[in-house]
């Protein structure tokens, strides 16, 4: 019998890491170029536990565990129940568009053929929000116990102890997953189950906060930190977001600051037409400056050691040289008299730290593959994730 290579024969925390990295790099924001990822999910997990760059919208906590339930419903296990569930994920896909709110499709591009289905994408954040009872693979599901008829509208009790899904959640609409057309929308119900379930298992976090309070974030702004209800924040819950505001604005300015460089070497080797980028980036860079200077207070009160304490309590790997460059691009900040030439040169240190042989400002090779830009936004902490989901969980009306 040929063998073949699955999911299943790596662990959960690196088939995350799998996919999360894949994702990553498609999306501009989140980059890590300079290498300061680690500290930036350090405060993203303690503001937003479970939620991921690559979530997109709240209903999805309802369909994945409705297609399982519905494949062990029919009596389908091991893979018999992973090319059904696999067939009606892709079709949900039509069904959604169908509906019409396409925002957050997973395949809104790709239609059927997606190469990355809703379950696995949400796979982890199932379990740690409970929604998923045990520590399981997909595969492990497909050959669960088989769960018995779940009708919607049978009043009798049904004894779902043995379930793997939390035996709370609500049931799927009437005739799901063959429908014609449905949404994004959460029925009152099921927005008031998912709340209740975050809330149980997200406990002190920023996230909790803000459904408990029904907090939605404003259109437009950058973080938690522009928002008006930042100041009601729990003591422990503002340091986080104290903490998370000062390194995004601090950072930035090394971001693009790298920008600018590679711009300028491509001038320099004469590789493309970057001098609008050159100019834009420079300018970008001096207006963050300005930025700098209007909230000096704030920077130069920021507490490092405290900075510091707090990652290094929620990651146990060790970052001397990310500490280092975050630390001395502090103090380069801070200063009174700001070289120009060692900002640059804390930049292209860092950058030859992180990727050694395959960084741009040396590597011409890969020089020329630069697209013009390289995650020089603002670090947001997975800001745009939750504001959608807030959305959902919480009707603009309330």
């Amino acid at each position: 019998m040929a063998s073949t290579l699955a999911w299943l024969d790596f662990s959960e925390s690196e088939q995350k890491q799998a996919r999360e990295i894949v994702q990553l790099f498609s999306q501009r924001e989140s980059r890590d170029e300079l290498g300061i990822g680690v500290v930036r999910d350090v405060f993203s997990n303690l503001m937003f536990p479970g939620v991921s760059v690559i979530h997109t919208r709240a209903r999805y906590f309802c369909l994945i565990p409705w297609i399982f339930q519905k494949a062990g419903e029919k009596g389908r296990s091991g893979q018999d129940f992973m090319n059904w569930q696999n067939k009606k994920e892709r079709a949900l896909v039509e069904i959604l568009r169908r509906g019409g709110d396409e925002e957050g499709l997973i395949g809104r591009q790709a239609g059927i053929a997606v190469k990355t289905l809703p379950s696995v994408i949400y796979w982890n954040a199932l379990q740690r929000y409970g929604i998923l009872l045990r520590p399981t693979t997909i595969e492990q599901v497909a050959t669960a116990a088989k769960l018995p008829s779940l009708e919607e509208g049978i009043l009798e009790q049904v004894d779902r102890s043995f379930t793997i899904w939390d035996p709370n959640m609500p049931l799927a609409p009437r005739g799901f997953p063959d429908l014609e057309s449905m949404d994004f929308a959460l029925t009152e119900e099921e927005s008031t189950w998912l709340r209740e379930r975050l809330l149980a298992t997200t406990e002190g976090s920023l996230l909790a906060w803000m459904i408990q309070y029904k907090s939605v974030p404003s259109s437009g702004t950058t973080g938690p930190w522009e928002e008006q209800w930042s100041e009601e924040l729990p003591e422990e819950i503002f340091q986080v977001v104290h903490h998370s505001e000062v390194f995004s604005l601090v950072m930035n300015g090394a971001a693009i600051l790298y920008n600018a460089l590679l711009a300028e070497r491509c001038l320099e080797l004469g590789i493309g037409n970057w001098e609008d980028e050159a100019v834009n980036y420079r300018a970008r860079f001096d207006e963050w400056l300005v930025s700098i200077d209007r909230h000096s207070t704030k920077i130069s009160a920021w507490n490092l050691q405290e900075f510091w304490s707090i990652v290094d309590s929620e990651y146990s790997g060790h970052i001397p040289l990310a500490k280092r460059f975050i630390s001395d691009w502090t103090t380069w900040v801070r200063s009174d008299e700001r070289s120009q030439q060692r900002a640059d040169s804390l930049v292209a240190l860092r950058e030859r730290q992180q990727k050694r042989n395959q960084a741009r400002l040396s590597n011409e090779r890969l020089l020329r593959q630069w697209g013009g830009s390289s995650g020089a936004d603002r670090v947001n902490f997975r800001w745009n994730q939750i504001r959608r989901m807030m959305l959902d969980l919480v009707p603009e009306e309330t």
